[in-house]
C-alpha cells in the first residue's frame, strides 16, 4: 500500500472523537450520546435536537412529513450514486464489490426504517441516533474515544545518598552499545551535538559556557526533550540542559553523566535566577514541579533545598588548576548550566539614549507604520516588536554592549562571566545524590499516556516518552485490519484516506514518525455514518 503521512483532518470520516487532557489530568472517556451526527439530513438532525430526551415530540404536520420524506429520497439517490461510482473504481475486485453490496442493503434498511418512523409519527432521539449517527458497526452509533492520560511529570524525591568520586570501570566515551544504537537511529546521518562540539574545538570550558549562555531556562523538573531539540529551540529544563552538556562532553572525548539529587541554593542566587523572592519564588518552584524546603537562619529564609538534576564531567587535573585531585589525576566535576545569574536593570530609557533614531521609531509608531487593524485587538502591531528589537540591538552592538533588546524588555542584565570550569562554577551546594547514569531513568522523564476506547472496551493503551517526540510528532492513525481490507484499499487507488470508512475494518495505531509504537489488538469497524 502506498505510504502517506496521516492527515488528522480526514479522521472525522471515521466518526472519531479526540480528547487530549491537560497536564496532571487523569485518563477519561467522553462520549456525547445525545448528539446526532450532522450531515445530509438538515431537517431530520434539526428535529432530533428539538425532540425531548425521552419520548416522541409533537405530531408531524403534513408539510413536515412530506419535506422529511423528500429529504430521505434525495439521500437514497446520493447513496446510489456514490456506491455506483465506487463499483466503477473497484473494477474486478470481488472483495470490494461484496462489501459495497452489503452497504447497499444496510443503507436501504436504514432509509426504510426512517421512512416508516416518519409515516407512523414515532420519531425519537434514540431511533435517529441509531440510524443517523456514525457507527462502529452496522447497527451502533458509538464513537471511538481517543483520550490522553495527561502529561505525567516526574516526582522529585529527597532520598539521602552518596556518590563516589571514582571513575566507574568501563565508563568511557561510548556509554553503551544500546544507548549508541538508539541515539544513532534517532539522529540518522546528522549529529548537531557532535557538530557543535567540533565547532567549539572540543574545549570543555567553551562547551559549558555555550549551554550556560545560549540555552534559556525552562522552569520545570524532569527531561522534556532531546539534546538536539534543546539546541534547536535554545531552551530547556535543568534536566534537558544537563543531558545536552553531558552529550557535548562525550562528543569531545570526556566521560560525563547526569546526576539527580538535592542542592542547597541561597535565596539570593534564586532571586538572581528567577527575578523573584519570598512567596513569589516559592510559587515558581512549586509550579515548576520542584520538591523544595526552606533553610531558616536567624528567623529568615536564607536558602532552599531543592530536588535538582545536573551534569558531571570527568576532568583531568592537569587541565584545570584548583580542581581537587581525584583518582588517576582527574575528578568528577559537577556543573549546573540551568542556573543563570542576572542583575536588575532599572528603568533604562533606551529610546531616549538613541536620540534621533529613537525619536524616528516613535514617530513611525505614532504614524501607524507598524500597525494594522484595530489597535485594541491582539496582534494589531505585528511589526512593532521586530522593528524595536532590530533597532535597539543594532544601537547596543554599535556601542560595544553585550546587552540585547530582550534583556532590556525583561528588565534584567546577565551577570554571567566568562570563567574557566572550576568547582566554584556550581552555584548550589550538593546536599545528597539520589542517583546518576548515562541518561535519566523513565521516572525522571515527561511521559504522555494515550488510550483508545470503543465504548467500555479499551482497544489501545500506551505511554510515550515526551523527549522522544520532540524531534517529530505522535499521531493516531489506522492500518487495514486484514489482507481483505488491504485489498479494498488497493482496489480503490492504494490510499487509505480515499476509501470510505464504511468499507473497511481498521486497526488504530500510534505512530512516531514512520514507526508504529503501539497497535490495538482488535479491529475497529467504522460502519455507515448516515449523518
Amino acid at each position: 500500500m502506498k505510504s502517506i503521512k496521516p492527515d488528522l483532518g480526514r479522521v472525522a470520516a471515521f466518526g472519531l472523537l479526540f480528547l487530549l487532557l491537560g497536564a496532571g489530568a487523569s485518563a477519561a472517556s467522553v462520549s456525547d450520546s445525545s448528539r446526532v451526527g450532522v450531515g445530509r439530513f438538515p431537517l431530520l438532525t434539526r428535529m432530533a435536537r428539538d425532540l425531548p430526551a425521552k419520548g416522541a415530540g409533537p405530531a408531524l404536520t403534513e408539510t413536515e412529513r412530506r419535506a422529511l420524506l423528500d429529504e430521505i429520497e434525495i439521500e437514497r439517490l446520493l447513496w446510489l450514486e456514490e456506491l455506483d461510482r465506487l463499483e466503477l473504481r473497484a473494477a474486478a475486485s470481488g472483495v470490494t464489490s461484496a462489501r459495497i453490496d452489503a452497504v447497499r442493503s444496510d443503507v436501504e434498511r436504514k432509509l426504510l426504517a426512517l421512512e416508516t418512523a416518519i409515516e407512523e409519527d414515532r420519531l425519537d432521539p434514540a431511533l435517529l441516533k441509531a440510524l443517523l449517527g456514525p457507527g462502529l458497526d452496522r447497527d451502533t452509533a458509538q464513537p471511538l474515544i481517543i483520550s490522553g492520560s495527561g502529561l505525567r511529570l516526574p516526582e522529585p524525591s529527597h532520598r539521602e545518598a552518596v556518590i563516589s568520586d571514582e571513575m566507574p570501570e568501563g565508563y568511557w566515551v561510548a556509554p553503551s552499545p544500546e544507548y549508541d544504537k538508539r541515539r544513532a537511529k534517532a539522529l540518522g546521518n546528522e549529529d548537531p551535538v557532535a557538530d557543535l562540539a567540533a565547532e567549539l574545538a572540543n574545549d570543555p570550558t567553551a562547551l559549558y559556557q555555550h549551554v550556560l549562555h545560549q540555552i534559556q531556562p525552562v522552569n520545570a523538573y524532569g527531561l522534556s526533550r532531546t539534546p538536539e531539540a534543546v539546541l534547536a529551540s535554545g531552551a530547556g529544563t535543568a534536566a534537558d540542559q544537563a543531558a545536552l552538556l553531558a552529550e557535548l562532553f562525550r562528543a569531545s572525548g570526556l566521560p560525563a553523566r547526569v546526576v539527580w539529587g538535592v542542592q542547597e541554593l541561597s535565596a539570593q542566587a534564586l532571586d538572581a535566577h528567577f527575578g523573584l523572592e519570598g512567596p513569589q519564588l516559592e510559587n515558581a518552584l512549586t509550579t515548576g514541579g520542584w520538591a523544595w524546603s526552606p533553610v531558616v537562619e536567624a528567623g529568615h529564609i536564607a536558602a532552599y533545598r531543592i530536588s535538582r538534576i545536573w551534569c558531571e564531567v570527568w576532568i583531568p587535573f592537569v587541565d584545570f588548576r584548583g580542581v581537587v585531585l581525584g583518582q588517576g589525576g582527574a575528578t568528577w566535576l559537577p556543573l549546573d548550566p540551568w542556573i543563570k545569574g542576572y542583575d536588575e536593570w532599572d528603568d533604562r530609557r533606551i529610546l531616549d539614549e538613541m536620540d534621533s533614531d529613537g525619536n524616528d521609531m516613535r514617530q513611525r509608531f505614532l504614524a501607524g507604520e507598524f500597525c494594522t487593524g484595530d489597535l485594541d485587538q491582539p496582534g494589531a502591531c505585528p511589526g512593532l516588536v521586530e522593528a524595536l528589537a532590530s533597532g535597539v540591538d543594532a544601537y547596543l552592538t554599535d556601542h560595544g554592549e553585550t546587552l540585547t533588546f530582550e534583556d532590556l524588555a525583561m528588565g534584567r542584565l546577565s551577570a554571567l562571566e566568562e570563567e574557566p570550569i572550576l568547582p566554584a562554577a556550581m552555584v548550589g551546594r550538593i546536599v545528597s545524590v539520589d542517583g546518576y547514569g548515562i541518561e535519566l531513568p523513565e521516572t525522571l522523564r515527561f511521559r504522555l499516556g494515550v488510550r483508545a476506547q470503543a465504548g467500555a472496551e479499551t482497544l489501545l493503551e500506551t505511554t510515550l516518552d515526551v523527549a522522544a517526540l520532540s524531534a517529530g510528532e505522535a499521531v493516531i492513525w489506522y492500518e487495514p485490519a486484514a489482507a481483505e481490507d488491504l485489498d479494498v484499499v488497493e482496489a480503490l487507488g492504494g490510499y487509505l484516506w480515499d476509501v470510505p470508512p464504511y468499507l473497511l475494518n481498521v486497526v488504530p495505531v500510534v505512530m512516531v514518525g514512520q514507526e508504529i509504537v503501539a497497535q490495538a489488538q482488535d479491529p475497529l469497524r467504522p460502519g455507515i455514518g448516515m449523518g
